[in-house]
């Protein structure tokens, strides 16, 4: 049996990532297990803040909080950068996004980025100067930590409840699509989004169950019932998950890298939500930079063209509403009285297409019925109905060779602004990401306790990017799934390991019988953890109150 366990070089290329996130704890919300995980396997991990987190604290407590949690996580101080800008607020009052176009905004007697000592903000840091409040400028800042440090990879906050978070999904979306769009680019790094929210800081409480489970969304929270994520055009079910490093998933929250890390954040009380961030999976959603149409030259009949290649699913002018935000200056749609209503991509030589895909409208109130699509090739097809809400609409093609040119034309619409958020052509069908891991009743398993004699879980895989044939394996011994199931349905009584391998890729977990006594042993060390933790929370109470007043001390001397 030979293969590979997991690795993150199966994932991100080179060796360089970097994490852009808004507050200082939102790192941990995003991608903790991640970062931790990289650097364990010598990747350069730059983690990036848009915020000084100033809004109830100093950002001198922020600042200094978040370089002591990235330390625990393996990142060095000369890797944490801070764009500067002030916490917006629940209600976006002090936000750039918007207030920045009516001018340079005014924030606690400041109108542009600062830093701390010895941590100066990126811009003074890159060109000597500051950066005024707003919008462009923020766009500005984040073109250029892109140009300064161009990663391998991104991992980015999506778009969830805080409009701090949806300011950072726009601005980093829309300069990695005109970084993508640049004649001659050649920079094409791997982009994954993630929720900071409802995968994380609010998601459930679930750490101290029988078996660390697999991330959920709480759904309690989400924005639109009608949705399976706060991103009308990301599907729960579609979503990446990544394994999480032994540290990560220690069964008691105080040895638990990830509980650690949150410690660090003391304004913010962290360590109190790591019961839900704490998970035996990461999920993230990808988004590829690899789309030919940032190769060619789009034109349209009539509609704004730009928007099918911007790499923007979502863009709003408010990003204050935590329900029903409605998305603007995001589609393009096609004149009422166009006659032609076509788009099409040129290319300046031949291109090899494997794979199409639309989105449409993301606010659901209209959506194109029925389209064709023509290649120069001379194939042409037709494009069904595009999925609601935005959602990824691929179209089933045979590769074509020696493509000169694409045209898409809309013939028949439903509703309002049926138009396309994005028009997608990858030279490639799959990506190159590969994913095996070992499921137990759906949650990443790793090893997975079951009473004495009780059934087992069910046993699946989870995969991503494999296409080949996947074998099993129960204590070395190679056997069908089905064989698995009746194995574990029959009840567990001893310790048995499973594997499972395809495409040169290998997980493997086991499955541990507990007596009553080892369970109430478990159980007992969970309560003590538990208590601990408890106390800890009394513990800082003085200290986290020390930290408000710090802030309201400040402004008291500024009114003053």
């Amino acid at each position: 049996m030979n293969g590979k366990t997991f690795s993150y070089g199966q994932i991100f290329p080179g060796r360089t990532v970097l994490v852009f996130v808004p507050h200082e704890d939102d790192e941990i919300n995003v991608a903790g297990a991640l970062m931790y995980g990289l650097r364990q396997e010598g990747y350069r991990v730059i983690c990036a803040f848009a915020a000084n987190g100033d809004r109830s604290y100093l950002a001198e407590t922020r600042i200094t909080e978040a370089l002591r949690s990235l330390q625990t996580l393996g990142i060095p101080a000369e890797d944490a950068v801070f764009l500067g800008y002030p916490d917006g607020g629940l209600d976006a009052a002090r936000c750039v996004f918007m207030h920045g176009c009516e001018g340079v905004l005014t924030v606690d007697g400041r109108s542009e980025t600062y830093g701390i000592e010895g941590n100066p903000d990126f811009c003074m840091t890159l060109h000597g100067h500051h950066r005024p409040y707003t919008w462009q400028g923020f766009l500005d800042d984040v073109q250029d930590l892109l140009l300064q440090y161009q990663p391998d990879s991104i991992i980015g906050v999506d778009f969830d409840s805080h409009p701090d978070h949806r300011m950072c999904s726009i601005a980093l979306e829309t300069v990695i699509g005109e970084l993508m769009n640049r004649k001659g680019n050649t920079w094409h790094p791997l982009v994954l989004k993630a929720f900071a929210y409802n995968t994380g800081f609010e998601s459930v409480k679930d750490f101290y169950a029988d078996n660390l489970i697999s991330t959920v969304f709480n759904r309690a929270r989400i924005l639109d019932e009608a949705l399976s994520t706060d991103n009308p055009v990301l599907e729960w079910d579609r979503r990446l998950r990544l394994p999480v490093p032994p540290a990560c998933r220690e069964p008691l929250l105080w040895d638990n890298v990830i509980f650690q890390a949150c410690r660090a954040h003391l304004s913010q009380r962290a360590m109190l939500r790591a019961d839900r961030i704490i998970n035996g999976d990461e999920v993230f959603w990808l988004r590829r930079t690899d789309n030919l149409l940032f190769e060619g030259h789009v034109a349209a009949s009539s509609g704004n063209s730009r928007y099918l290649h911007d790499f923007r699913m979502l863009n709003t002018r408010d990003i204050v509403p935590k329900h029903d935000v409605r998305m603007e200056d995001c589609l393009w749609v096609p004149d009422a009285d166009d006659p032609e209503k076509v788009c099409r991509c040129t290319f300046d030589g031949p291109r090899h297409i494997e794979a199409v895909s639309f989105y449409g409208n993301p606010n659901g109130t209209g959506r194109i019925t029925r389209g064709c699509l023509t290649f120069s090739s001379g194939y042409v097809c037709e494009v069904p109905a595009l999925c609601p809400f935005g959602r990824e609409t691929p179209v089933a093609i045979p590769p074509q060779d020696h493509v000169e040119w694409v045209e898409f034309r809309v013939l028949e619409i439903e509703g309002e602004e049926a138009g396309l958020s994005e028009w997608e052509m990858f030279a490639r069908k799959e990506t190159p990401l590969k994913i095996l891991h070992i499921l137990a009743d759906g949650n990443f398993a790793y090893e997975w306790h079951v009473p004495r004699g009780a059934p087992g879980p069910e046993i699946s895989a989870y995969t991503s990017g494999i296409t080949g044939e996947i074998c099993w394996y129960w204590d070395g011994v190679s056997c069908a799934l089905a064989d698995i199931q009746a194995r574990c349905a029959a009840g567990i009584t001893e310790l048995h390991t499973l594997r499972v391998e395809a495409e040169g890729l290998v997980s493997e977990a086991c499955l541990l019988p507990l007596t009553a006594g080892q369970r109430m042993r478990r159980r007992w060390a969970m309560r003590a953890d538990h208590l601990r933790v408890w106390w800890e929370k009394q513990r800082i109470k003085p200290a986290h109150h020390r930290l408000r007043e710090l802030k309201r001390k400040q402004n008291a001397r500024k009114e003053s």
